[in-house]
């Protein structure tokens, strides 16, 4: 399911769910889960991809450690650092708790 959503850039929600409530109604609310995770994770990366992009415009280099806490930030603390960009005087500042 995760791979079609992906590689199908023609994928509309309500005709895929058509034709899962067609060929297997039982299956819905496990696609729709899956769906909602998928949207969650494609967010996720969003927002990683954009705090990358802000952290190497403003302090030109990332180091492994900075990459290793985008990874691991939690969606909380993403929107956390994503914010103290604006303001952070250093690249530290935007990860500092």
């Amino acid at each position: 399911m995760r791979y079609i959503a992906l590689v199908s850039d023609e994928l509309r929600l309500e005709a895929f769910r058509a034709k899962i409530r067609e060929q297997a109604p039982e299956a819905e609310q496990a696609v729709m889960t899956i769906a909602e995770q998928i949207r969650r994770e494609v967010a996720a990366q969003t927002r990683a991809d954009v705090l990358t992009k802000l952290l190497v415009l403003k302090f030109k280099n990332l180091t492994a450690e900075h990459e290793a806490r985008i990874a691991a930030a939690t969606p909380e603390q993403m929107e956390r650092y994503i914010e103290r960009v604006l303001t952070a005087a250093t690249i530290d500042d935007v990860f500092g708790e």
